[in-house]
């Protein structure tokens, strides 16, 4: 029974030593120092009641402005934005010789993006010299997306149904078909050899 006795009073001093090891520097972590006591001191902390904001005020009465314009009857004026204006874009990049005895069909490389605008013109001014004109025509091809062909595009909104945009006069006007326009030129022969130096479309806006 002693052999047991000291045993656990053994094992009891053993415990008790661990404890206070583990414990102990835990208690001194949350210990402040005698500065930051010090400096805890210094802010204390006091509850704080917000006094000085003003309560929301209405306002009556009128403003003076003197640098808007007003109409006649004292009411602001508002100036519409200003009218958007013709487009023009020259399709040649360099002039078109026909002979006589020959005849000329070329769909000209440069495109016409037709997005914003209602209608557009077509003007194939008269050769040089101009006595060896022997008549122009033209036919209007469109894609609506890039990945798609230029093709002929059937109008049915003002039957009859009209197979695409051509004509052969030297001014003309047309609907636009959306998307993007390419046109190509049959440019017979004349009298005589003939230069053709422009091919331009007018684009008028909605």
């Amino acid at each position: 029974m002693r052999t047991i006795a000291t045993c656990l009073a053994v094992c009891g001093i053993f415990v008790s030593s661990v404890h206070a090891a583990e414990v102990g520097p835990r208690k001194q972590a949350t210990q402040l120092s005698p500065a930051d006591a010090d400096a805890a001191a210094a802010f204390p902390v006091v509850p704080v009641s917000v006094v000085n904001l003003p309560a929301v005020q209405s306002v009556e009465g009128t403003v003076q402005v003197s640098n808007l314009p007003l109409a006649e009857d004292g009411s602001l004026r508002v100036v519409s934005a200003p009218t958007r204006r013709p487009v023009m874009i020259e399709l040649l990049d360099a002039p078109i010789v026909v002979s006589p005895s020959g005849q000329v069909i070329v769909t000209l490389p440069r495109t016409v993006d037709t997005t914003g605008y209602s209608d557009f013109g077509i003007y194939i001014p008269r050769p040089q010299p101009s006595e060896c004109y022997g008549g122009a025509s033209f036919e209007v091809m469109n894609r609506w997306s890039a990945d798609e062909a230029f093709t002929v595009v059937y109008d049915n909104r003002n039957p009859p149904e009209v197979q695409g945009v051509h004509g052969d006069r030297e001014r003309t006007l047309h609907r636009t078909m959306g998307g993007e326009m390419q046109v190509t030129l049959t440019i017979p022969g004349g009298n005589c050899e003939a230069t053709y130096g422009s091919v331009r479309v007018y684009l008028f806006p909605q």
